[in-house]
């Protein structure tokens, strides 16, 4: 029986800041498949594991490492130390928060990580296509679904039939939110062939009904050892 891959959105955070060496260590002590962090710039042009755009009110791109560290009380790591600790022991998800310094970001994964084990995603449209077009080999993923206004009809619509825009930026993967899935969004990715990277599912309900739906290829959570037995157990039945 297939199962879904169970991914550690931003590792494993017990006793570790998200986003760290020490969460990215734990998610691999648990059994997670695959790792799911996000990268951003400093003012310096290094790439780091941080999520957020800003720091007490500074944008992260105005800022040195330090400084972050300083204000933020951990110092985030660079993109080539999570490389160095996650290669050949775990999959990766990179995701790209801003556009920019995509064809930075390719490099250092050219350089240091295998492909068969990287998928690169973006709610951002422009960076999907970047990606691909600066490291073919490297598979994409459209991220769908980050809460936007109501109001905003078409980004909504789009949100429920993203199948077309996905093809266009050559995305190997749809990324939505889990709300989407009984929508018809998993659906209609299927016959597209998009298999899906579900995030983020925390309910143990969620993760045993996805656990070995066909069309889910990862399940991204925040309770990544708890969703290694669950998977594991509707695997096994």
């Amino acid at each position: 029986m297939t199962r879904a891959m169970v991914a550690a959105h931003r590792g494993v955070a017990t006793g570790a800041a998200e986003n760290t060496i020490a969460a990215f260590s734990n998610a691999i002590d648990v059994g997670a498949d695959m790792i799911e962090f996000d990268v951003r710039s400093t003012g310096e042009g290094e790439l780091i594991a941080f999520h957020d755009a800003q720091v007490r009110g500074v944008p992260v791109g105005a800022l040195s490492r330090a400084e972050i560290a300083a204000a933020a009380g951990v110092l985030p790591p660079l993109l080539t130390e999570v490389l160095a600790v996650c290669a050949g022991r775990i999959r990766l998800d990179v995701e790209l928060k801003e556009d920019g310094y995509v064809a930075d970001v390719m490099a250092v994964l050219r350089a240091g990580f295998d492909p068969g084990q990287l998928v690169v995603t973006s709610f951002l449209p422009a960076v999907v296509a970047q990606a691909k077009d600066v490291y073919p080999e490297v598979k994409t993923g459209l991220l769908i679904g980050d809460g936007g206004s109501l109001l905003d009809l078409a980004a909504r619509f789009g949100e429920l039939y993203p199948v077309g825009l996905a093809r266009r930026v050559r995305a190997d993967y749809l990324a939505p939110h889990y709300g989407l899935a009984p929508l018809g969004v998993l659906r209609r990715a299927a016959a597209a062939g998009l298999p899906c990277l579900l995030w983020t599912v925390n309910s143990p309900a969620l993760i045993s009904r996805y656990a070995t739906d066909p069309r889910v290829a990862a399940i991204i959570t925040d309770v990544a050892a708890e969703a290694v037995a669950i998977v594991a157990a509707a695997a096994g039945r």
